[in-house]
C-alpha cells in the first residue's frame, strides 16, 4: 500500500495547492492544475493508497471556499475509488 503524507500549511493560493499536490503525488503529466483535472487523475490512482493531510486549518484559512470545493472532490474520489483513504490531520 502507498501512504503520502503532504504538508498544506504553506499553501497560499490555488496555485500553491495544485503544485503542492502535483510535487506529492503521482499525478499525470497531463494534470491541469484544477479540481476537474484532480479528480479525474486521481481515481486512476493505483490501490490501496493512503493520503494524509497536515496543515488543513492553514490551508482552508487562506483558501475559503476553494478548500471546501477540494475536500468535497476528495470525498467524491473516496467514494468512486474502494481503496484510496484521506485522512485531514492537524496537531
Amino acid at each position: 500500500m502507498d501512504e503520502y503524507l503532504i504538508d498544506l500549511s504553506g499553501v497560499t493560493d490555488r496555485d500553491s495547492l495544485h503544485q503542492c499536490l502535483r510535487d506529492a503525488l503521482p499525478l499525470p503529466e497531463w494534470y491541469g492544475n484544477n479540481l476537474d483535472a484532480l479528480y479525474d487523475s486521481m481515481t486512476e490512482m493505483s490501490v490501496p493508497v493512503t493520503i494524509r493531510f497536515l496543515g488543513s486549518e492553514k490551508a482552508q484559512d487562506r483558501l475559503g471556499d476553494y478548500f471546501e470545493m477540494f475536500r468535497r472532490v476528495l470525498q467524491d474520489v473516496q467514494s468512486d475509488l474502494p481503496g484510496l483513504t484521506v485522512f485531514f490531520e492537524d496537531p
